[in-house]
Order: C-alpha cells, then sequence, then structure tokens
C-alpha cells in the first residue's frame, strides 16, 4: 500500500480537471459545488455504487464503467474532508449527482474554477455529441418498456389462466405440488384450494378465527410477561454497517421521489416489504444476529403474509392503501404466530424496517442484500421452495427497479401511514379486548 507521501508525489503540480462526463463548478464562500450530470442512465448498469473522495485539494467522482471526474487544485489543503455539512445529493428529475465540500479557508475563491468553466464549456464532450445521447436514451427506454411489458403479460396471464398459481406474479403452479405437511405447519392459505382474487378475503376470516384474545392480553397486560418482553423492547436497532457504501464525510442523499409509472412496481415493493417485515421481527427477536436459528425460516414464512398466504397485495392500487393494507397484515401476522403476541413489539420492527433498512444511504442495495439474507435462511431445507418461486424472483427484480429516491419517499410514507393506523384497522376487536383485559387486571386478576 502507497504512502501518503508517494501519493502526494504522483499528483500533478498544476491544476487540472479529468473528465469522461458532462459537469459544471460553482462556488461561494463557504463551499465548491460539483454537479455531474447524465448519471441516470448509467446507474442501474454501474458495477457499484457511485464513489466519491476528497483529500485536500483533489475531489475523484467515479461511477464505473461510464462516469469519471477528477479534479486537482493550485494548493493543497484548500477542501475540508472531514467537513460536518459535506453531502453528496442525486436529483433523480435531473439525472444528476451534486457535491458539496466545504472551503478550509472560507471566503477563499479558487481562481481557477473560472478557466476550468471555461475550457469545459468549450470541449466536446467524449461521450459523443447530444444524437449520441438521444440514441441512448431511446435505447434504454425501449429495453426498459419490453421488460414492463413482459412481466405485465406475465402478470396477466397467470391470474387469467391459472387462478391458482402463486409465487412471484402469480407464475408458478407446482413448485408446492406434495408439500402438504409444509403447508399445513406455516400456511394460513392453501393456494390450491382459494383462488388468487379469494386470498385475501380468506386469510382475514383465517387469523380472525385463530386469534387468542387471552394470549393477547396476557401478552400485552401481564405484569411479568411485559418485564420479560421488556428487553427485546428496548433493544437498539444498530447502523447499517458494511453494508452501505459510505464515502469520509459524504452522505449520499437522493431525493425522494414517487415510484415510476406502474401499479405492478407499487404491489411487488409492498409484496418484498412484507418479507422484509417477517426478516426483521426475527433479527429483533434474536437480538440483532445475522446467524439464522433453526426456527428462523418458518418464523419468517409465519410472519409474512406473502408467504404464509399467498397474497399479492393485487387488490390495491395506490401507494396510500397499500401501506395501509402492509401495516394492517403485518401487525396482524405479529399479533398471532410469535412468542410474544405484544402490539408495541409489532409496531417496533415497522421502525427497525425503516430506521435500518429503508433510511439507508442506499436503501435499494441494502434492501437487496437483507432479501440475499433471507434466502440464505431459506436454503436449509424444504423452506428452499420459497427461494424458488419467491426470494429469487425479488431480489432479480431488486436490480432492475425502484431507485433509492423512490424508496425514500415509501418510507416518509409508511411512516405517516403507521401514524393513522389504529387497532380497530387491525381487527380481532383488540379495543374491546383492551377494556377487557384493563378491568381484569384492576380487579387483581393478572396479580
Amino acid at each position: 500500500m502507497e504512502s501518503q507521501e508517494q501519493y502526494e508525489e504522483q499528483l500533478p503540480t498544476e491544476p487540472f480537471v479529468k473528465a469522461n462526463c458532462p459537469f459544471a463548478l460553482t462556488q461561494d464562500d463557504t463551499y465548491l459545488y460539483i454537479r455531474i450530470d447524465d448519471v441516470s442512465r448509467y446507474l442501474n448498469e454501474a458495477e457499484q455504487g457511485p464513489e466519491f473522495h476528497v483529500d485536500g485539494n483533489h475531489f475523484i467522482f467515479d461511477l464505473q464503467p461510464s462516469h469519471c471526474l477528477e479534479l486537482l487544485l493550485a494548493e493543497t489543503s484548500l477542501l475540508n474532508m472531514l467537513g460536518e455539512n459535506n453531502r453528496v445529493i442525486y436529483n433523480r428529475e435531473k439525472g444528476c449527482y451534486t457535491c458539496r465540500v466545504e472551503k478550509v479557508e472560507k471566503g477563499r475563491v479558487f481562481a481557477e474554477i473560472e478557466g476550468i468553466r471555461r475550457v469545459e464549456s468549450e470541449r466536446e464532450m467524449v461521450h459523443g455529441e447530444d444524437e449520441v445521447y438521444r440514441e441512448m436514451d431511446e435505447r434504454h427506454q425501449k429495453e426498459e418498456q419490453e421488460e414492463l411489458s413482459k412481466a405485465k403479460a406475465i402478470y396477466k396471464a397467470a391470474v387469467e389462466s391459472n387462478k391458482n398459481g402463486y409465487g412471484f406474479m402469480n407464475q408458478y403452479i407446482d413448485v408446492f405440488k406434495g408439500q402438504d405437511k409444509l403447508l399445513n405447519e406455516c400456511c394460513t392459505v392453501n393456494p390450491f384450494e382459494v383462488e388468487i382474487n379469494q386470498r385475501m378475503r380468506v386469510k382475514f376470516v383465517n387469523e380472525e378465527e385463530e386469534f387468542d384474545p387471552e394470549r393477547y392480553a396476557f401478552d400485552n397486560y401481564d405484569d411479568e410477561q411485559l418485564q420479560e418482553i421488556e428487553p427485546i423492547l428496548s433493544l437498539k436497532a444498530p447502523l447499517t454497517q458494511g453494508i452501505e457504501h459510505q464515502f469520509e464525510a459524504m452522505s449520499i442523499q437522493q431525493e425522494p421521489q414517487p415510484i415510476q409509472d406502474t401499479v405492478l412496481n407499487q404491489q411487488i415493493l409492498i409484496q418484498i416489504l412484507d418479507v422484509l417485515y417477517a426478516y426483521h421481527y426475527e433479527l429483533r427477536m434474536h437480538s440483532f444476529h445475522p446467524d439464522p436459528h433453526s426456527e428462523s425460516a418458518s418464523n419468517i414464512t409465519k410472519l409474512s403474509s406473502v408467504l404464509s398466504s399467498f397474497v399479492d397485495y393485487h387488490e390495491l392500487s395506490h401507494p396510500p392503501q397499500l401501506l395501509l393494507a402492509l401495516l394492517v397484515n403485518c401487525t396482524r401476522r405479529a399479533l398471532l404466530k410469535p412468542l410474544y403476541r405484544n402490539f408495541e413489539l409489532s409496531q417496533k420492527v415497522i421502525d427497525d424496517m425503516v430506521e435500518m433498512t429503508l433510511n439507508a444511504a442506499q436503501p435499494r442495495k441494502v434492501m437487496k442484500q437483507r432479501l440475499e439474507h433471507v434466502r440464505e435462511i431459506m436454503e436449509g431445507g424444504e423452506h428452499r421452495l420459497y427461494n424458488v418461486c419467491y426470494i429469487d424472483d425479488m431480489i432479480k427484480w431488486m436490480q432492475g427497479n425502484y431507485s433509492d429516491g423512490e424508496i425514500r419517499l415509501v418510507s416518509q410514507q409508511l411512516m405517516n401511514a403507521r401514524g393513522k393506523v389504529t387497532k380497530k384497522h387491525i381487527g380481532f376487536e383488540l379495543e374491546e379486548v383492551d377494556m377487557m383485559a384493563q378491568e381484569y387486571k384492576k380487579s387483581g386478576g393478572m396479580e
């Protein structure tokens, strides 16, 4: 590994800029702003997330294999690499990154910036003329539209030709054939007995019959039981480390954006979040230790409405309705299946999913890695069938859909929706059960 002295010796002594992408430089008394344009079309094809490096007078932006910008200023120690207000913001609408870097000396004007801007405005961009860009845009748009049309066609055909299909986009029919034991142990709805369009309704009916009000009252009002649950509730969700792409003091912040174009995209994202809720619940129950336990695959399956009842949320078409349905379904499962059927615990897991995954610096990447962990957990034994018809396809879908900004907006909407969900929405006559449990406790019945 080269030393700092060797690194500095390799740097040019004169200010320069080297770029294969369009960019712009501006400054004020406090900050230098570097904008890298025409990024959006390459993000999904990038080998990894964009890298940013700041070191004194040296700035690098690298998005392999398409974008690279290297900037060297005239003097050393001009840029504050540890500035608290350093930021990298992605603007989806404009398709550009803007990097804001603190100056070490406030009010200092970098004269060479004007020269670089003039040179850049006169040079021909390495990628080619506007016509090349237009052709690339048209090709990418055509490919995306073709993929979307294929997905819609598969979904429509599955529902119309096979009303008992299941799995991702309901395209599977024989994965669970002969798996009666697994279906009986883990599932609330049998896909071979209930058609796609009836599964959500049947799920709710079966859950109402299964709900145990005495068990719920015990886990929410008995003092000894609450003391046993308290250590699990008080656990602090760990910050995501080693999974996000962090670059010194510069945090990537992509602006919240609505999910583009399709109801299908929204519904599939809700299905993925449904599975990830079950995953985060299992993490909290085991003190956020990543190694799976012997019952982890079964627990995740039972806690997820998608995996246990083969529902696809197709009945709903707007984000607010989908998010409310997600919260209701996740909470209902958490009050039916786990060791502790505690309402506060069920809501705590929503916070975990938001804090640990949806609010990560690169949430799309983190969600994909969470699903890959689910796949590892499911791989042993008969639960691997869920990888075949759900998890593998979800991972592939995450690779080509959703931006960080879209997921960030869903995160905000999810927390807003959470504030609107009441126990009346959940069902199970929870409000009445709460009242009776409270009266029973007052009378000394739980002492």
